[in-house]
């Protein structure tokens, strides 16, 4: 006879330059939220788009605050970033992204730099296909420290 979590899922698009959704899971019997996420969007036509999200999880004691940035430089270059940052006691950056993209008619490609906390640095290519851009495939290599006998 309780009631379950209360969930809540909001889209609001009150004009072409400004987009915000919201969805959220309270719990009744605690009497607060187990999770929420904000979202806002600015479109900024064809150059880009700025935006940022506020993250929140009880059961992880987690705050995370996100922003991503995306800028048309010229017709055939792009540039986006992407950062991701703690609000608990630790207040650390988690996670830096940066990305140079680059249209080559058929095909585009990226370049990118991602930062980590706890998981290094990593630099990758990636190549998309215009003409089928969900198409994917993943190719990887990986390298190890070699274990010395003792």
């Amino acid at each position: 006879g309780r009631f379950r979590d209360l969930e809540l899922d909001l889209e609001i698009q009150p004009n072409s330059w400004l987009k915000y959704w919201t969805d959220a899971k309270f719990d009744f019997r605690r009497r607060s939220f187990r999770e929420a996420n904000f979202d806002i969007d600015f479109p900024l036509g064809d150059k880009g788009r700025f935006s940022a999200g506020y993250r929140y999880a009880s059961e992880e004691d987690s705050k995370l605050f996100t922003v991503n940035f995306e800028r048309r430089l010229n017709p055939k270059w792009k540039f986006r970033s992407h950062h991701r940052l703690e609000f608990t006691a630790s207040k650390m950056i988690e996670e830096q992204e940066y990305t140079i993209s680059r249209d080559l008619h058929c095909w585009e490609i990226d370049f990118t730099v991602n930062a980590r906390k706890k998981k290094g640095v990593t630099f990758w290519l990636g190549f998309r296909c215009k003409a089928f851009p969900d198409l994917g495939f993943d190719v990887s290599k990986g390298h190890q420290q070699p274990k010395t006998q003792r």
